[in-house]
């Protein structure tokens, strides 16, 4: 910045940071495409895991919500919390969801894959 006010020296500068622009760009592209094929594997598995065709729009909620409740998932899923309690109980295992320990009232599920993906 230095540059661009003592010597006008704009075009470095803009180069300097469109190439950081470029490098998130791939980076965040990367990154998507890594969720989507991480979302086509959770598919299969709920595929794998049941004929309900809830496994599927649950599977696909996680990557909304990667942690979740029971009740959060009656709600997307939009079913009472018994049917919505199989659903979370089929995906855990199926090895999609796992229970956060030391939670209760709610209990609360996370999908590992899914966070340890978006963090890293």
């Amino acid at each position: 910045m230095f540059d661009v006010s003592k010597k006008g020296a704009w075009e470095e500068w803009v180069a300097f940071y469109l190439e950081i622009v470029s490098q998130a760009c791939d980076e965040t592209i990367a990154k998507a495409r890594q969720l989507v094929a991480l979302n086509e594997k959770f598919r299969e598995a709920a595929h794998s895991a049941g004929q309900s065709a809830n496994l599927l729009r649950l599977a696909d909620f996680l990557f909304v919500s990667p942690v979740l409740s029971i009740s959060d998932a009656a709600g997307a899923l939009d079913m009472t919390f018994a049917g919505a309690q199989r659903v979370v109980l089929q995906l855990i295992k199926a090895g999609l969801l796992m229970e956060i320990p030391d939670t209760s009232n709610p209990k609360y599920y996370a999908a590992p894959e899914i966070i340890q993906l978006i963090q890293s």
